[in-house]
């Protein structure tokens, strides 16, 4: 019951609303075909081809006697807050043959706006007030029955199947995205693992492998097989090599190669043979010479320790 008056409320609010249009609809309606009509009746062709046309003048309510309206050609028209232009007629037929298509399209609109409103309203009194709600009835035989059973059966098979097929593809495409995270775990583990077995923290990678084989290869093409009588016990450091600082070269020589290209570190490595060896070439003239002098001696001490410091460049 509460419902019922709580649509019969709603619906004479649709009513009073509709009401309420409709009649602010009549009175624009009557405003625009009037002004319509109107310019319908103005006739402009009446003196279109005179400038001067005879007339009678009525002088009372009996006495009429002879006159002439001339300017027939031009005409005062109103153009809208009190101002005016003077125009001929064929101005002003054109303007008037304007308004004429702007009323008729402003009537054309307010009609169709009644027409609907009055087509709401009947629809409010007479299919929702006046008669009851029917059952919606859908007659079929027994075989188009069972023809649409059919039907719905096969439509449903395929849904499911599709459904079935898109559940797999995404479930696939998980366990690949899975897989290929997993994969890279083991690989940062085995990563890990390496770093924390090899020996000072370094691990024995493809580039620290070059380095080192590229590293032995340009040592042994210094000439460092020369024999010195007297600087016997300066060879001895640069033949004795620690290993951890081998190692630690190797690893330095792996930051260098991944900061400069390997031309550039192939050219820095000869230009470095290269000077050690004319270094080294000085020391071999100058050891035949007899230092019997104390300046001898001090430039051979000189001498054994720049030999020290290539031996530590080396090192390096």
């Amino acid at each position: 019951m509460k419902i019922r008056n709580s649509f019969n409320k709603t619906m004479n609010f649709f009513d009073n609303l509709y009401k309420q249009s409709l009649q602010e609809n009549e009175k624009n309606l009557k405003f625009w075909e009037d002004y319509l009509h109107s310019l319908n009746l103005l006739d402009l062709k009446l003196y279109f081809d005179k400038l001067k046309v005879d007339i009678l003048v009525p002088i009372g309510n009996r006495i009429l006697f002879r006159g002439a309206l001339k300017h027939t050609n031009e005409v005062t028209v109103a153009l809208g807050a009190d101002y005016f232009v003077k125009c001929s007629l064929n101005q002003a037929e054109l303007l008037r043959q304007h308004r004429i298509k702007d009323a008729q399209s402003k009537v054309d609109v307010y009609r169709k706006e009644r027409t609907y409103l009055q087509s709401q309203l009947n629809l409010n009194k007479e299919t929702i007030q006046n008669k009851c709600g029917q059952d919606i009835i859908e007659t079929c035989t027994d075989e188009e029955d069972k023809l649409w059973r059919i039907q719905h059966r096969e439509r449903l098979r395929q849904y499911n199947l599709s459904k079935e097929k898109k559940n797999e593809d995404n479930k696939i495409e998980i366990n690949d995205k899975e897989l290929w995270e997993r994969l890279e775990e083991l690989e940062l583990q085995e990563e890990l693992e390496n770093q924390m077995m090899a020996p000072d923290g370094i691990v024995d990678t493809d580039d620290n492998i070059n380095t080192r084989s590229e590293k032995e290869d340009y040592s042994n093409l210094l000439p460092f097989k020369a024999n010195f009588h007297n600087l016997n016990d300066l060879q001895k450091p640069i033949n004795n090599v620690d290993c951890n600082r081998v190692t630690t070269d190797a690893h330095t020589l792996n930051i260098q190669a991944r900061e400069q290209t390997s031309n550039d570190l192939l050219e820095q490595v000869l230009n470095r043979q290269k000077h050690l060896e004319n270094k080294l070439l000085e020391l071999k003239n100058m050891k035949g010479k007899n230092s019997k002098t104390e300046n001898d001696l001090l430039s051979r001490l000189d001498e054994i320790e720049k030999l020290e410091e290539v031996g530590d460049e080396m090192d390096r």
